[in-house]
């Protein structure tokens, strides 16, 4: 304790563990990052198509990344997901809860050209969870009409820049 001109401080013993989170947002982005001029893969008509998820960056601390999965650790988190399509007609993606198999979230509904022409189209999904255990998702999309090599993006960089295609950003809250 400090006494002086009518101010009292008081200063208490600091908890002891891990208080990143509280200091600065522990946020990951998890991504699906491919070769320049590599198309996102193919998308099969009528069913969900797994999406690549191959780098992850920023805090990882909470968050492991393996076989286009990745696992959360108990808590709260904000998830946001964008996953794009290309001449796949009607098309929306997913977060899928692997370890309960269940839907999560569910992405908008867009619709692309699925003959001729730009069909670039971008489902979003976003939400907040609590898990009490380790929880292993995937992310998903639903395609109305088969697209060979594009369907789950197509590439847009210059010959020196890699292809960014479905990308999840997961803020821990608690």
């Amino acid at each position: 304790h400090a006494r002086g001109g009518g101010i009292t401080i008081t200063a208490k013993k600091a908890q002891s563990g891990n208080l990143a989170h509280i200091i600065k947002p522990a946020v990951a982005k998890l991504t699906d990052v491919k070769a320049s001029g590599t198309g996102g893969g193919n998308s099969t008509a009528t069913s969900f198509n797994d999406r690549d998820l191959n780098t992850l960056e920023g805090e990882s601390w909470f968050v492991t990344l393996a076989s286009n999965q990745f696992t959360l650790e108990p808590g709260t988190y904000k998830i946001d997901g964008t996953v794009p399509g290309f001449r796949t007609g009607a098309m929306h993606g997913r977060l899928y809860d692997v370890t309960n198999s269940k839907e999560l979230m569910i992405g908008t509904s867009e619709v692309s050209d699925n003959s001729s022409g730009q069909g670039s189209i971008i489902s979003r999904f976003g939400g907040t969870v609590t898990i009490t255990a380790s929880t292993t998702f995937k992310v998903q999309s639903y395609s109305q009409s088969a697209s060979s090599t594009f369907g789950l993006g197509y590439y847009a960089s210059p010959s020196t820049d890699s292809s960014i295609y479905t990308q999840v950003f997961i803020e821990k809250l608690k």
